[in-house]
Order: structure tokens, then sequence, then C-alpha cells
């Protein structure tokens, strides 16, 4: 057969069956899925404890999700030196767009079908040096190279994926963090892998949504100029790839057995787990969509029930222009995932405002004397009651770490845990200070509320006195030091060590 004749009938082919177009377009979060498998089988293991973690959260979630659940974003545009607008550095208004979708489609607006789930998604205001942000952060990508490739001519790869998040990277403890790319694994922004989001509990320096430049927007009719390929212009990959974030599986998960990226068998009614099942109880196990709605046809895998039943499932692989939902119990595992591994996300402050601070009086900011080399030492999490803040170890923090703008809010005479965590190799002393009467020192009555020496976890309760200045700024002081260094006062200078500052609000 002549290469004429070949591409006519391929050209046919597309136009009378334009989903195979799309078919093509997938999700990488099982393909790398499987190289980590491949490279380490006991991540399975981890898998299963995660599983333990959900199951044990369920009951947690519906405390913690009674309310709205607002997760901060930021969205870190890898372009290639174009204008804003231009190319790969696409718009403010269709990153926008693309948000406001995601919004929607999680609460079953506008032409979505699944019920509200009420987690939603807001460009952060907040930046984690506590400076005022639009959630959007812009660089030029173009010179990266690692590992042998290069972000220019190959796009965001396995090689360079760390090189490359690492330019603009914020604390995944408290943000969901989506890189907007020129191309994946060199797929020329076409074909092939449009996107891929990392499971709970990853690596944090990793963690977040990965999606091409012209599938990040919604435009549904094209009326609206954005840089959106034809297959993705209804923001449906993003959705998809948030829910891979808040630990949902694909929702024929299990239909791979050889892992090749095609599905050839049923998962099983009760299988949970990577190649195994979604998870789910309400999703039936069925074999992958190609593209296409098929709302007409029967699952061979659940007894012949209509397609109806997961055809429109984010989760699924149909056309973005069929999926309308997530089930109520996709829902309740997201829910559960939110009071479990991704609770710092439920908790964080990002985006909301930093509190402009023009009169916080402090008598010290104590700078860790050698903060390089101090490795796994300092303090890396912090909560007071509801309020929960992540950071990194003391040399990656630089040493000290002023972040007023980060506010608890209490009520005097009322108890509330304190947690303090510091690194996983080393144990430490801790201790919290508390300006209740805002001169600025920590030398006043019950100003020091808490001690726990030589611990890498440190949990406890304070209780906020009567006395507690009302509806202020509070300065709130952490140090932690390492044992055999005796933390004297708040103005203590850590050798090995850190020292923290927050705010309260009484």
């Amino acid at each position: 057969m002549t290469s004429l004749k070949v591409s006519m009938i391929l050209l046919w082919l597309m136009c009378a069956f334009p989903h195979l177009i799309f078919a093509q377009d997938q999700c990488g979060f099982d393909q790398r899925l499987h190289d980590q498998i491949e490279n380490n089988p006991d991540i399975l293991k981890q898998f299963e404890q995660r599983e333990t973690v959900i199951k044990k959260a369920f009951k947690k979630s519906r405390r913690l999700v009674q309310d709205k659940i607002v997760i901060p974003v930021v969205v870190h545009v890898l372009h290639l030196g174009e204008q804003v607008g231009i190319g790969t550095n696409i718009s403010s208004a269709q990153i926008v767009s693309a948000i406001s979708q995601l919004n929607k489609a999680f609460n079953g607006k506008a032409w979505y079908t699944g019920p509200e789930s009420g987690i939603r998604f807001a460009l952060a205001k907040r930046a984690p040096d506590c400076n005022m942000s639009n959630g959007i952060v812009r660089v030029n990508a173009s010179q990266v190279c690692d590992g042998g490739d290069c972000y220019l001519s190959r796009g965001m790869t396995v090689a360079n994926e760390y090189a490359l998040k690492s330019l603009s990277y914020w604390p995944s403890e408290e943000y969901l963090n989506i890189w907007v790319v020129s191309e994946i694994d060199d797929n020329g922004a076409g074909s092939g892998i449009q996107g891929f989001a990392q499971f709970p509990d990853g690596s944090p320096e990793t963690d977040g949504v990965v999606i091409l430049y012209n599938a990040m927007g919604y435009d549904a009719d094209g009326s609206l100029g954005y840089k959106l390929k034809e297959s993705a212009k209804l923001a449906g990959i993003l959705i998809h790839e948030v829910g891979h974030s808040l630990g949902l599986y694909h929702s024929f998960e299990g239909d791979d057995y050889d892992r090749n990226g095609t599905g050839e068998r049923c998962p099983s009614f009760t299988g949970c787990g990577p190649f195994n099942g979604d998870c789910v109880d309400d999703t039936p196990p069925h074999i992958r969509s190609h593209g296409d709605c098929n709302t007409k046809g029967t699952n061979v895998c659940d007894g012949g029930f209509s397609n109806k039943r997961y055809v429109h499932n984010f989760m699924n692989y149909a056309s973005e222009a069929c999926q309308t939902e997530f089930t109520p119990g996709q829902i309740s595992r997201m829910k559960a995932v939110l009071a479990s591994q991704r609770l710092t996300w439920a908790l964080s402050h990002g985006d909301l405002a930093p509190i402009v601070n023009t009169d916080m009086k402090v008598s010290c900011r104590p700078q860790t004397l050698i903060p390089d080399n101090n490795y796994n030492l300092g303090i890396t999490h912090f909560r007071l009651g509801d309020f929960s803040m992540s950071s990194g170890s003391t040399d990656e923090d630089g040493g000290y770490l002023d972040q007023w703008c980060a506010t608890a809010q209490v009520e005097s005479n009322n108890s509330y845990p304190i947690y303090v965590a510091t690194g996983d190799q080393n144990l430490q002393n801790v201790k919290v200070f508390i300006d209740y009467n805002s001169d600025g020192d920590f030398n006043d009555r019950d100003e020091v509320v808490f001690t726990s020496n030589q611990k890498m976890i440190h949990q406890g309760e304070i209780t906020i006195p009567r006395h507690a200045r009302k509806s202020q700024l509070i300065r709130v002081r952490v140090i932690s030091a390492y044992p055999g260094f005796n933390i004297s006062d708040a103005c203590f200078t850590p050798y090995f060590g850190q020292v923290e500052d927050y705010s309260m609000i009484v």
C-alpha cells in the first residue's frame, strides 16, 4: 500500500472517529507509578499503609469537613521566555478560568452532575514569606537542563522534574502546587501525557500537579482565545489530576494487568490499590474508556449494567465532554484524605490575605549561629489548636523564620492542643513563648507556655489566660535546640536548632 493511501485512510479514520485523536491523550499517573514500583517494589507497602490511614480517617472527616474547606493553590507557569499571554506563558485569565471550572466540577455547579463536595480551591493570597500574592508565579525555565534532558527541547521529564519544580516550589504541606509546562516527556504539547499528579504522602519537594499549558483553562466554544487544544478546552485534565492529588485512583484501576497502558481485563469488585482497584464502593469495575462517551453501551465487568454508571466519571478516560461527576464515594474518600494525609491543606491559611503588621514589637530575633549544615534540625511543623504551619529544616529556612502573618485564632480561658515537629532524625529540646501582653518581650507572667525535651514530636496543651491582650496581634515564638543546649529564654540563640515566630489573636 502506498504512503499516500495510508495517509488518506488515517485521515478518514480521524474524521470519522474523532475520539481516536483524544484516545492518545492520557494521564501520566499510572506510568510514573509503574516506574516507582519497578524501582522500589516496597512502595506497595506504603500504599497499603495509606489505605489503613484513610479508612481510619473516614469518621474524622465527617467532623472536619462539615463546612467549606478552601485549598490554597499556587500556579507555576514554567514558560520559555515569552511575554505574558503569549505561547507557553499563558494569561492569568486562562489560569483563573481553570480554577473556576475546578470549583464547579467539585461541587456540581453549571452542567456538572455530581454532589456538592464542600471542597473549594482558591489562588493563594499569601506567599510562604508572608507577602501578598495573586497565586501565580512565572518562571523562564528555558535554560534548565538536568539529567541529560533540557526543558527547551523536551519539556518536563522524569530526569529534570525535580530541578524544574525547585525553581518556584512552595511548601506542599500548605499549598496545592500546579506546574504549567511547555510539554511532557518530549510530546511537543500534543498527544501522550497531558498531565500527572502525585498521591498524598509522596516526596514533598515534587508534590503537586503537572499539566500542559494548552490543557490548563476553560474555553468551551473558543471565543476567549485561550491557548487550548481542542481535546482539552473544558478543564477536564486539571479536574482529573487534582482528584489524584486528593487520593483518587482511576475509576478503572486494575484493568491493566501487564501495565502496558491499555485496559485488557475487568478489575475485581473488591480490589484496592495500584493496578488492582480504585478503593471506592460506588464506582463499578470497568475497563477504561477510549476518549468516547458510549453511554448506550453496557459494562461487561458488572453484569451488563449501563455504561452511564462510569462513563461520566472524572477519573475515567472518556472525552472531557462526557465527564461530569465525582461519585459520593469518591468525595468521601477525598474528605478522608483531607482529614489525614492532606490535613495541612484543610487547615492552611494560604488563601487568606496577610494581616498588615505595623506595630508588632519584638525585642530580639535570634538567628541560628551556623544555619548551614543544620540538616534535619529545626522546626518543621507547628500546630496550635486548628492553626497549622509547616516549614523546612534550619538549613532550608536559613535559620530564623518570621512568619508573623500566619495567625492562630483562640479564645481566652480555653485550652488548645499544641504540637511541634523537629525533623525525623534527631532528638531536640523545644520551648514555646507567647507575648500575652504584647510588650515586645516574653519575660512576663505565664509567657513560657510549653516545654518538651529530647523528642522529635512534642505535644501537649496550653490554656490561654484571661489577662491575654485581646483583638490584636500577639507574637508566638517556638525555639528548638539540640539536647545539651539549654533554652534559657526567648532570646536564646541556637547553635544547632532554630527559632520561628508566628502570631495569635485572642
